[in-house]
């Protein structure tokens, strides 16, 4: 396998913009500690805003009840076609019955 270094007789110009980023790089990584924290005097112990945690709490609760109640509309809704099927049985009975009354 040949390098381009074999094949050229004169060496390739350096790319100076990877090399500015390299350099900015290197400067960017030798500041930061590699032991840790970036800014050990920050507290990172906070409190979560109780008013907050509460009505996040009751949020959650409506959802949960909406969810009930609109669950309750499968049964709803079969309850309706159960008392239209009665109700167009006893219709069909009361004509088949007043039917039967004028042949008679």
């Amino acid at each position: 396998m040949t390098t381009t270094e074999e094949t050229d007789a004169t060496p390739a110009a350096p790319d100076v913009t990877h090399l500015a980023a390299a350099a900015v790089a290197e400067a960017a990584t030798a500041a930061v500690p590699s032991d840790g924290e970036l800014d050990p005097e920050i507290d990172t112990d906070f409190v979560v805003d109780p008013a907050y945690a509460t009505s996040k709490q009751l949020k959650e609760e409506q959802d949960e009840v909406a969810r009930e109640a609109h669950g309750g509309g499968i049964e709803t809704l079969k309850s309706v076609v159960i008392i239209s099927g009665v109700v167009v049985a006893v219709i069909g009975a009361l004509f088949a019955v007043a039917k039967k009354f004028r042949e008679a």
